[in-house]
């Protein structure tokens, strides 16, 4: 009589720890299913193999006479198993993509789910870091793409392209005291929350603070975007922080946005390529996926 395998590796992993709950665990799968196999088993076999109590399993006689009949036989099966799963694991094809906390949290988290569906050969790697350090890996080879934020010098040996328009809010603490509109001169004026001089976000602010003949300078100065808002939560200050991060605080009366006279200028989320290196069909369907709205 020829049982399925499945059976006989079920039994197996019974016999050797002795539970139901742990060899399901192990196996992936639920406890009734293990316990329907290995009834199959002692059916077509015609046997008893385990005797059950409620500290667990022990085998009968003719279960010590299977498991030590197969256990070797089994053993190698299961290893075979697990080397070809880590061989396939290593033929995966990786790619990297560099990018901003902001571009992380305003954009690459929404199509994550979506690249991990549509490529499940692609094991992703995700490398976090500012825009001009990503630009740099870019350049080097050590990242397929970079997910930036605007402005930056745009290098001939890059090419780019926006993919989303970023907007940022002004917003203060509920109980900051503060003007519900203000200009910039207002602003120069209160205790600003912003990024530190080295990233492009304050490049950003401090040029568009400069083409009114005003300076921006934060009383707070934070090395990450995601910082930005629970500072100003805590009423310490007023800042500039992306609609996608302040919005949910917004709607839930966490904070209050300040209706700012002067308009900021448009800035985008990028996606960079490298411009000397061909781009194979991998990239470019990642690319598809990255450029849905």
């Amino acid at each position: 009589m020829s049982c399925n395998f499945e059976y006989y590796k079920i039994f197996y992993y019974v016999a050797r720890y002795k539970k139901f709950t742990l060899a399901a665990k192990l196996l992936l799968t639920s406890q009734p299913s293990i316990t329907r196999s290995i009834q199959n088993l002692e059916s077509e076999l015609g046997c008893k193999l385990f005797n059950r109590s409620v500290k667990g399993v022990s085998l009968t006689q003719e279960g010590t006479y299977l498991y030590s009949a197969i256990s070797s036989s089994c053993e190698t099966l299961i290893n075979s198993e697990k080397q070809m799963a880590d061989k396939l694991l290593k033929k995966k094809e990786t790619v990297t993509i560099g990018s901003t906390e902001t571009a992380i949290h305003c954009y690459l988290l929404k199509h994550l789910q979506n690249i991990q569906e549509c490529f499940p050969h692609i094991r992703l790697k995700i490398v976090n870091a500012g825009t001009l350090l990503l630009l740099d890996k870019l350049k080097k080879g050590q990242i397929d793409l970079a997910l930036i934020t605007s402005p930056f010098e745009k290098k001939q040996f890059f090419k780019f392209m926006n993919l989303h328009e970023l907007n940022d809010f002004l917003i203060a603490g509920n109980h900051y005291n503060v003007k519900t509109t203000m200009n910039l001169k207002d602003v120069q004026n209160e205790s600003l929350i912003g990024l530190t001089e080295d990233t492009v976000t304050f490049q950003f602010y401090n040029d568009f603070f400069a083409s009114f003949g005003l300076s921006f300078n934060p009383d707070i100065s934070l090395a990450t975007t995601d910082l930005l808002l629970p500072m100003i939560k805590k009423n310490l200050g007023i800042g500039f922080v992306p609609k996608e991060m302040a919005q949910e605080a917004i709607d839930h009366h966490e904070v209050k946005k300040i209706d700012l006279v002067e308009s900021i200028p448009k800035r985008f989320i990028c996606v960079a390529q490298n411009a000397d290196k061909t781009t194979d069909q991998t990239i470019e369907e990642l690319l598809s996926i990255l450029i849905q709205k």
